[in-house]
């Protein structure tokens, strides 16, 4: 695998370790979108790699970053996101104009990522922390990468916790103060392919996260054939599904941006979530002062001397 597919085939946890975490028959997810096709609200493209220097943060890009932007440009777009909330995104800058664009970095060097990569559930895990930046407030450009010579030196920098200022960590606190529940949980992990039926399922909740082996040889196309590893390579954001030949369609932190999955590619972990956000705050009405009103005898005596 070059530099330009690199993601560390041992990053992506397999090991289910939370059993709160894990959906099955007595643990159903939750309904949210029934149609399980969120095409419609696609983030805008976020790239992993610089001029080939990879910066290894699939698991918090297609794995956290691009799932959670869809599914609140979802909240958005049907008038689910309170009015304060939503004016505290607008006004921050969360919102570019097309798309919700959250800081893959920020979340990235708070989790522990490095030039080795990160576990798959490590954004979900360290988001009720630290909550979310915009991705203005922090990002990266391919003029910085191209300040390194080498991949590391690009991702010692890129990681460094330095950059993360105390003007960020209260925005992300504020952030989360608008967020009643987060929860996530795997979809599937047992060390099989998970079942189309089941994704189908999974994507009626949220976007789905996966973690997928790849061949570099075929990758860069639209339609990816399977060839046959079962390493977890990379992650991705799974939105919706068709019934053609490659029916698994799946957005990517590599050119061309949108992929799609052949029906029988290996498909071992699977990521979903909800996220429930606070009402907006009811407004309180304070009772009028009481008017004072002089005794009655008195009311008497004072009309005496008008």
């Amino acid at each position: 695998m070059t530099n330009q597919y690199q993601c560390q085939t041992n990053m992506i946890k397999t090991l289910i370790n939370k059993l709160d975490h894990v959906y099955g028959v007595d643990n159903l997810p939750p309904i949210n979108l029934p149609s399980g096709d969120w095409t419609p609200y696609l983030q805008t493209y976020e790239p992993q790699s610089f001029n080939y220097k990879d910066t290894d943060e699939c698991s918090q890009l297609g794995g956290f970053i691009s799932p959670l932007e869809i599914y609140f440009n979802w909240l958005k777009a049907t008038n689910q996101i309170p009015t304060t909330f939503l004016n505290f995104l607008m006004t921050n800058g969360y919102w570019n104009g097309t798309s919700f664009a959250f800081s893959e970095r920020y979340i990235a060097i708070l989790d522990g990522t490095s030039i080795n990569g990160n576990v798959m559930c490590s954004g979900y895990e360290a988001f009720t922390n630290v909550g979310m930046i915009p991705r203005s407030m922090l990002e990266w450009t391919i003029s910085e990468a191209e300040q390194y010579s080498t991949e590391a030196l690009m991702d010692t920098a890129y990681y460094n916790p330095a950059f993360i200022t105390p003007a960020m960590t209260a925005l992300g606190k504020e952030f989360l103060s608008y967020i009643q529940s987060f929860n996530w949980g795997w979809l599937w992990n047992n060390g099989t392919s998970c079942p189309l039926e089941t994704l189908a399922q999974g994507r009626q909740t949220s976007p789905c996260a996966l973690a997928v082996p790849v061949n570099s040889a075929t990758w860069n196309q639209v339609f990816v054939p399977y060839e046959g590893g079962t390493a977890t390579d990379h992650c991705v954001c799974h939105y919706a599904s068709n019934g053609s030949a490659f029916p698994t369609n799946f957005s990517d932190q590599y050119i061309p941006a949108l992929k799609q999955f052949a029906a029988n590619y290996f498909i071992p972990v699977v990521i979903i979530f909800t996220v429930q956000l606070k009402p907006e705050p009811t407004a309180v009405v304070s009772a009028p002062p009481p008017v004072y009103q002089l005794p009655s005898w008195l009311s008497w005596f004072a009309r005496l001397f008008k």
